[in-house]
C-alpha cells in the first residue's frame, strides 16, 4: 500500500510542479509562489514511502 501511495504522490507533485511552472513562464495572474508547498509535501510523503519500503526490505 506504502508503494502504491507513494507512486501516487510522486505523479502528482511532478504534474503540480509542471503546471506551477507552466503559469509561472506564462506570466499568468494565476501563480502565486506559495503554491509549491503543496507539491513539496506530496514529494516528501512520496520520499518517506519509498524510503520505508527500503528498510523494510533491508531488514528482511
Amino acid at each position: 500500500m506504502k508503494l502504491l501511495a507513494g507512486t501516487i504522490a510522486l505523479s502528482v507533485s511532478f504534474i503540480l510542479f509542471i503546471y506551477l511552472y507552466g503559469l509561472k513562464v506564462d506570466h499568468s495572474i494565476k501563480y502565486n509562489g506559495s503554491f509549491y508547498t503543496f507539491p513539496a509535501i506530496l514529494l516528501l510523503i512520496a520520499v518517506f514511502c519509498f524510503v520505508s519500503i527500503m528498510a523494510k526490505n533491508n531488514k528482511d
